[in-house]
Parts: structure tokens; C-alpha cells; sequence
């Protein structure tokens, strides 16, 4: 995979309506467990994560059951039109989410408005960052942003023995994605298909896994 797209990537969204069963469905494919992570309090969703490598990890997303009647826009809802089973988003590193947003939206990518985010920890603690919006672009590829700030990045406390080897695109127009992507300084290879997905190839203890 291209070194320039590597180092930006900073997680892979997999979209489950059940958390312990993604985490079960992950194993089963890798052979390491993810952990859950925690709640994104007011958003109705909770995860469990794994190491990709350094400073890389992999996200398993799902509805969070404490949290049934979140109202308003949420991550839930975004979450809950999306496939499940299925490898739905990524999210790349920023140092600067409001300078990236503008330049977007210079160029008619809309990145939505640049929010806070958090979630609490297993210990008691919050962990927090800033982001673009994740609901901005649910019905295609272009990932959010994200920027930790003071935060240790989470790949560092994850179960690891599993490596992002490759990530790649189909979608049915793919130069208008890949004109996005050049605006985003993205490389990332868009081939041409019937139905948009993302596509990471993952070395794992189990061998070399395709996630889709």
C-alpha cells in the first residue's frame, strides 16, 4: 500500500447490529478478539476495537442497548442505514480538521461541521478528540477526519497480531471519487463496480484476510 495513504489512515469502520457478535465474527476471520472499547455517550453507539499497527485500528460499531431513545441526529442512526456485516468507513488522521474542512468545501466535498466527540473508557476515564462529521457522507466512501489532540492514540492499548496490509475502493463512478480523493491528498486506488465498498486486505494470525 502506498506509504502516504498508510501513515494518514487512522481506523476501519465495521458495521455490526450486535456488538459481541461482530466481535465474534472478527475472531473467527483473524484470530484476535477485539475488546469493547466503550459508549459515544448522546450518539447511541458503543465499540470494540483492535490493533492494525501503529497507529492504526479496526472498529466494530453497533447500536448501543443503554442507549435505546437517543434523539436528533445521531451516529446510530447513520449506522443503522448503513450495511451490516460489512466494512463501511474509514477515518483519517488531521492535525487541523477546520483548515481541511474549508479547503473541502472549497472543491464542493462537504465534510459536514467539525465536531467534538468522546466516549468513556472501561476505566472511568474519557477519551476525546475532534472530528469531522461522521454522518456528513454515509451514503458514500469519503472517510471522515479525525485529530486526538493531547489523547494517546487507542492502536497503542489494543490487542495486536494483526497488520493493515492494503485498502482499495469500488464504486460504480469511480474518477468523481477519485477527484475527491486528490483534493483530500488520498491515494487511495478506486476500481470500478456495480455497488460501492471498501475493500482491506489484513495480515492476521490466521493468514492473510479480505474484509469487504
Amino acid at each position: 500500500m502506498n506509504k502516504h495513504l498508510h501513515s494518514k489512515i487512522d481506523h476501519l469502520i465495521f458495521n455490526v447490529r450486535d456488538l459481541h457478535k461482530g466481535i465474534a465474527i472478527i475472531e473467527s476471520l483473524t484470530g484476535v478478539a477485539p475488546v469493547i472499547a466503550g459508549r459515544h455517550q448522546g450518539e447511541g453507539t458503543w465499540n470494540a476495537l483492535m490493533s492494525l499497527g501503529k497507529g492504526i485500528y479496526f472498529e466494530v460499531i453497533a447500536p448501543d442497548p443503554q442507549q435505546p431513545n437517543v434523539q436528533g441526529p445521531s451516529w446510530v442512526q447513520t449506522i443503522r442505514s448503513m450495511p451490516e456485516n460489512r466494512l463501511v468507513n474509514w477515518c483519517v488522521k488531521t492535525r487541523d480538521p477546520y483548515t481541511l474542512a474549508e479547503h473541502a468545501q472549497e472543491h464542493q466535498i462537504d465534510l459536514g461541521a467539525v465536531m467534538n466527540g468522546s466516549r468513556q473508557k472501561n476505566d472511568g476515564s474519557t477519551l476525546s478528540w475532534t472530528l469531522t462529521d461522521l454522518k456528513a457522507n454515509p451514503a458514500n466512501l469519503i472517510p471522515f477526519f479525525i485529530d486526538w489532540g493531547e489523547s494517546d492514540h487507542p492502536s497503542e492499548s489494543l490487542p495486536g497480531g494483526c497488520r493493515l496490509i492494503s485498502l482499495e475502493a469500488v464504486h460504480p463512478e469511480p474518477a468523481i471519487l477519485q477527484d475527491a480523493f486528490k483534493v483530500l491528498d488520498l491515494p487511495l486506488k478506486v476500481y470500478a463496480g456495480n455497488e460501492q465498498r471498501l475493500i482491506a486486505r489484513l495480515e492476521t494470525p490466521r493468514g492473510e484476510v479480505v474484509l469487504l
